[in-house]
């Protein structure tokens, strides 16, 4: 009889405490844990997606160098900006859940 590893028994006790989905496929997973988040950040994910789609088609497009690079970099910087803003927005709320909501934001 074989014992379960460390990392069986994890995903087991994580399951039974409702930490980890029954579904064994990882895309449910992450479409479950899309769904429990707020609008907010499901948009931002969503533009993140979109803009970073956009870098790699232009960077596949053929266009002249100049053009390639210019729109690369305003998609990429599109991205990198959203990223960054979502960071930010989750800090901020991290912030102000541990100081009781106490916090105030400019």
């Amino acid at each position: 009889m074989r014992s379960a590893t460390s990392g069986e028994r994890c995903q087991c006790v994580a399951r039974r405490e409702g930490l980890l989905s029954p579904d064994p496929y990882p895309c449910q997973l992450v479409i479950d844990q899309l769904k429990r988040v707020d609008r907010q950040t499901r948009v931002q994910y969503g533009l993140m997606v979109i803009f970073g789609g956009l870098t790699l088609a232009f960077a596949l497009a053929p266009l002249d160098d100049l053009t390639r690079t210019a729109a690369v970099g305003t998609a990429f910087g599109f991205t990198a900006g959203l990223w960054v803003s979502h960071l930010i927005g989750v800090l901020q709320r991290a912030a102000e859940q541990n100081l009781g909501g106490a916090a105030t934001s400019d």
